[in-house]
């Protein structure tokens, strides 16, 4: 009944050895020893592995050593270890290929204590490092983990494939989506696991979409951090901190909580980028816009809340400097604005700021992450192609005057610029000098019938003035008509019989009065030169209103009001624009359907600076 010490070591052909000192009772019914096992090789593992994965664990060695108790129990003998684990030098490579899975350096658990009845793994901390992965997403959408992975017994549904941005989507839309772990009724009690702390030091990440019009890869390495708190009750949260680099210059963080074994469940992490350059986005933006990037850093606030499956996150960007280089063609890409977006967002320091909301269910069966922010980025962007001033409301103080600084209003039949416009065109050059990558072109406006009639009428004072002996300097307004005066009036009648013939006078004469119902008195030419002998009034307005109706005007003389504006407008707003005065330029006369009897609008256009 007494135990029995004991000492026992043995050698491992492949690497390795293993040794133990302690007692044992001689019916079986307890034991305890100190274990110890040093660099046992991994490798001869790797029949057991394949009956899961296509990969080859081609190295790697495990340590372990600590003190080990078993005691048979009624139902279920009670075993426990406590000590440490080590599993070093480890590499994992595709079975086909021979592409590095993953591997590391070194792998150190402290305060390991497993348990069997109870059932317990708890390990107070785990520090990896020297760690390098990779992460592909084939042409074909199929994630590298996915494919690498067999199905278990009983199983043949294919493993998930993520959608366009990288990030995995549910089952087929055949498929009834999961249930939320957490509301399963029938789920499994599980191993119970805690891992106090995992520290991560030097670790380094390989990501690759080959699924784009151009294939793109980015490395994160010199990734760091620790996690808090993982454990597979439902109810514990894990905290997450980690950094790494990005490429040369950029760098990344991730900060937050979430339920580690059922991420559906709860998560609220963010995952923050800086400086991260643009150039190796040019694979997105060939694939969804048919743009290269060819320069441009980009910091992200990507946040990801999710609540039972239900997914809101409010994510930041800020992009700086970009540059867009030559169209990709790409058969799914949106011929999006991209060089007026840019134009319009980007401040005085070429910055880019912009909050893209997304949400949605994790479990629908067409959930895409990346199509969310994709379709958020569209939204952005279409909203400023169609209406970029009032994308600028901000700098222009409102949309109510994003609205009204739009346009230019001109007297009919003028091209004049008017004070009150000239002060819409001050606060317009303003802001064109807080975009540096905005032009502005002027179409210069006019409408037919309201600026034909203010020509014409403007044609006939000026003939008046003319006969009456004024003389008038270039594009003098000839002023109004003395309607009173005989000298006028007879003036008048002169142009009419010109211009309609003999009868011209008699016909308008006869029509006034039957409208009227009285006689017209007209102007007595003897007593007309001597500046007396005048006649109705009415009369001759109407004789001036039959003059304007039949004044020669050509379609050409009104576009060329149109044009004179647009230049007007032009020159005023350079004289106010400073060093964005080359920005501005005249476009194309546009006939208008908007003007009123008191002004006719000439539209401003902004555009991105070199298109």
């Amino acid at each position: 009944k007494k135990p029995i010490p004991f000492e026992a070591s043995l050698g491992i052909a492949q690497g390795g050895r293993v040794t133990a000192k302690g007692r044992v009772a001689p019916d079986g019914s307890s034991a305890e020893a100190a274990l110890r096992v040093a660099q046992v090789a991994l490798a001869p593992a790797q029949p057991y592995i394949a009956q899961r994965a296509d990969v080859q664990l081609r190295s790697g060695e495990a340590s372990t050593e600590g003190r080990v108790t078993y005691r048979a129990g009624r139902d279920r003998a009670t075993v426990t270890y406590t000590g440490t684990a080590d599993i070093d030098k480890v590499g994992v490579f595709e079975a086909a290929t021979g592409d590095l899975v993953t591997s590391w350096q070194a792998l150190h658990a402290d305060h390991v204590r497993f348990g069997l009845a109870p059932d317990r793994l708890e390990i107070g901390e785990v520090r990896l490092a020297g760690f390098d992965g990779k992460a592909v997403i084939f042409q074909d959408k199929s994630f590298s983990i996915a494919r690498l992975m067999k199905p278990t017994a009983g199983t043949s549904s294919p493993p998930a494939t993520p959608a366009p941005g990288g990030l995995p989507q549910t089952p087929p839309a055949s498929a009834p989506a999961p249930t939320p772990a957490s509301t399963r009724t029938d789920a499994p009690a599980g191993f119970p696991v805690v891992v106090e702390r995992i520290r991560l030091e030097d670790g380094s990440l390989s990501f690759a979409d080959l699924s784009l019009v151009l294939p793109f890869g980015t490395r994160v390495h010199g990734l760091n951090g620790v996690v808090v708190g993982l454990g597979s009750d439902q109810a514990s949260r894990a905290t997450v901190k980690l950094d790494g680099r990005v490429d040369e210059f950029g760098q990344m963080k991730v900060d937050g909580a979430l339920a580690a074994f059922q991420p559906k469940v709860f998560t609220d992490l963010m995952v923050i980028f800086r400086s991260v350059p643009m150039s190796t986005l040019t694979l997105y933006s060939a694939t969804f816009a048919g743009r290269r990037i060819v320069a441009g850093t980009m910091n992200l606030d990507l946040q990801y809340k999710i609540d039972h499956s239900v997914l809101v996150g409010e994510n930041k960007v800020v992009l700086t400097k970009v540059q867009l280089g030559e169209r990709v063609e790409s058969p799914g890409a949106t011929r999006l604005p991209l060089d007026l977006a840019i134009a319009i967002l980007s401040d005085s320091q070429g910055r880019i700021d912009l909050a893209l909301p997304v949400g949605g269910n994790v479990d629908h069966p067409e959930f895409s992450y990346g199509h969310l922010i994709w379709q958020a980025i569209v939204t952005v962007i279409t909203k400023v192609a169609t209406a970029p001033f009032r994308a600028l409301a901000g700098l222009f103080g409102g949309e109510a005057d994003a609205e009204r600084l739009q346009t230019i209003a001109f007297e009919p039949g003028s091209d004049v610029v008017q004070p009150p416009e000239r002060e819409k065109l001050q606060r317009v050059a303003e802001v064109l000098g807080k975009r540096a990558r905005l032009k502005l072109t002027v179409h210069g406006g006019y409408e037919t019938k309201v600026d034909g009639e203010a020509l014409r009428s403007r044609r006939v004072r000026a003939d008046v003035a003319q006969r009456l002996g004024v003389t008038l300097k270039p594009g003098e307004d000839p002023g109004p008509v003395a309607f009173d005066q005989p000298k006028t009036q007879r003036t008048l009648e002169a142009l009419l019989t010109e211009r309609g013939g003999p009868k011209a006078l008699d016909e308008l004469q006869a029509a006034f009065e039957e409208r009227t119902g009285k006689k017209a008195d007209r102007a007595n030419p003897v007593l007309a030169a001597v500046g007396r002998g005048a006649g109705d009034r009415a009369f001759y307005e109407a004789l001036f209103r039959r003059l304007v109706e039949t004044a020669p005007l050509s379609d050409a003389e009104i576009a060329s009001l149109g044009q004179r504006r647009g230049e007007a407008t032009a020159r005023a707003l350079k004289e106010r624009a400073g060093e964005a005065a080359s920005r501005v330029e005249v476009g194309d006369t546009e006939a208008t359907g908007k003007a009123d009897r008191n002004a006719v609008p000439t539209r401003l256009e902004l555009g991105a600076a070199g298109s």
